[in-house]
C-alpha cells in the first residue's frame, strides 16, 4: 500500500481553489503563481496556507506536520513549540 506524505506547499482560496507548486517551491512561490493566475490581492491573503500530498490531497499546515512526522519527512526541526508544517521543515 503507498504511503500519503507531502509533496508540495499550497494554498487554497475561499472558493476551494488549490494553487500549487512543485518542491523545493515554497508559500511565497504560491502566491506568485496565484497572482500570474489572476488572484486578487485579497484572496491571495485570505487564503489557506497548506501542502498538497501525493494522493493530490490538500491537507492544512497542521494535518500535514502529523503526516510529515510519521513518515520521518522533516528535514531540519525549528525552534520553538510548533504545531504546523512549514516548508522550511522538509526542504
Amino acid at each position: 500500500m503507498e504511503t500519503e506524505m507531502i509533496a508540495r506547499a499550497a494554498c487554497q482560496t475561499r472558493d476551494g481553489n488549490i494553487y500549487h507548486v512543485p518542491a523545493p517551491g515554497r508559500h511565497h512561490d504560491v502566491f506568485a503563481e496565484m497572482y500570474k493566475e489572476g488572484v486578487t490581492r485579497e484572496e491571495v491573503l485570505w487564503a489557506d496556507q497548506g501542502f498538497v500530498t501525493t494522493f493530490g490531497r490538500y491537507v492544512d499546515r497542521t494535518e500535514a506536520l502529523k503526516i510529515a512526522r510519521d513518515n520521518n519527512q522533516i528535514f531540519r526541526e525549528l525552534p520553538g513549540n510548533y504545531t504546523e508544517l512549514y516548508s522550511e521543515h522538509l526542504w
